[in-house]
């Protein structure tokens, strides 16, 4: 009994709505889990959905995923504890903050064409001013975007070979890593894994994972790169040997606008797992961390399987190119690439 006092204690002090799980049994929930209408006991399999058979394989880490209450699906974080598992609930009480963010990013876009313009009129160090201007204009693209990814209604799904998709934006990468040290060590299926996706916000969450561990990957170091599946989900996991993720950050990698030590030293409000969190759940996936015995940080994504109902599920508005017509790896890795990638642009 009074051990789960003290959970219940526990549990009061978080931030969002919290609950407690034990061999799959809700064991005890905060007030404001119970004001989303949260079982406070019973299984918790029925509430997980598609995500039940990657939560059971959960044994380390943050493991993201999406709690289906009657017609609403909310994202949920995992961490292992002394005997149980933490859920914690994001409720969507920070909308007006996306909003807000939306709107800094607009106000923010003439000053930034204004810079571009004079970056070529000066005699300045044009990679480092170009650099920059890359990193400021990816801030303001994660600004706009992410409350947008966050709205079913506007993903446009395509019929795709996943696997095509991500061999092709590895291979640019690489080449631009060339003269970095930094290897990308890639493999595959071997045969086409065909898939509904959103391709830019796969092509977006995959360079914000290489951006994480390029950014802690010293020259002569090694990322590896693996896509694979089962009969149901795909498995994209990004793994380096830098400077692992403590404790702290990890309870926090995906809160939005919150930036802890561990994701990088660069300027920004620690959009960049966000986004890779919005990719999972626009593909009915989740994300987990785990900072691997032997250093470093894994990071993997993953993403139902869905096949073709024979029509192509897009938006009846033109596709609008996200990053203005900037190459998009030059833009999302603009926070690890080498300065003097950018002095031609």
């Amino acid at each position: 009994m009074g051990e789960n006092k003290n959970m219940i204690q526990f549990l009061e002090l978080l931030p969002h709505p919290g609950f407690c799980v034990s061999d799959g049994q809700i064991l005890t929930a905060n007030h404001a889990a119970r004001q989303l209408l949260l079982p406070t006991e019973g299984d918790i399999m029925p509430l997980l959905g598609h995500d039940a058979p990657v939560y059971e394989a959960f044994t380390e880490g943050t493991l993201l995923l999406s709690l289906r209450l009657g017609e609403r699906t909310l994202p949920a974080t995992v961490r292992k504890m002394d005997g149980f598992d933490l859920f914690t609930v994001e409720d969507g009480a920070d909308d007006p903050a996306l909003k807000a963010l939306t709107l800094a990013a607009l106000q923010l876009t003439d000053p930034l064409a204004d810079l571009t313009a004079l970056l070529h009129q000066s005699e300045l160090d044009r990679g480092q001013i170009g650099q920059r201007l890359f990193q400021l204009h990816r801030l303001i693209c994660n600004m706009n975007d992410i409350s947008r990814y966050t709205t079913a209604s506007t993903l446009r799904l395509e019929y795709l070979d996943v696997c095509g998709q991500i061999s092709e934006q590895l291979a640019k990468t690489q080449t631009l890593l060339e003269g970095s040290g930094i290897t990308l060590d890639w493999s595959c299926p071997q045969t086409p894994v065909l898939t509904m996706t959103e391709p830019e916000l796969l092509e977006r969450a995959l360079n914000n994972m290489l951006s994480n561990a390029l950014k802690v990957t010293a020259s002569g170091g090694k990322i590896k790169v693996r896509l694979t599946h089962d009969k149901e989900r795909l498995y994209l996991s990004v793994r380096n040997w830098g400077k692992g993720m403590t404790e702290q950050t990890l309870a926090t990698a995906f809160t939005r606008f919150r930036r802890q030590p561990g994701l990088g030293s660069g300027d920004g409000l620690g959009l960049g797992l966000p986004l890779i969190r919005a990719a999972a759940t626009a593909h009915n996936g989740t994300v987990l961390i785990r900072t691997p015995k032997d250093g470093g940080t894994q990071i993997t994504m993953t993403l139902s399987i869905r096949p073709s109902d024979g029509t192509q599920l897009r938006s009846p508005t033109l596709r609008v190119d996200y990053a203005g017509g900037k190459d998009h790896a030059l833009l999302e890795l603009s926070d690890a690439l080498p300065a003097d990638v950018y002095g031609s642009y």
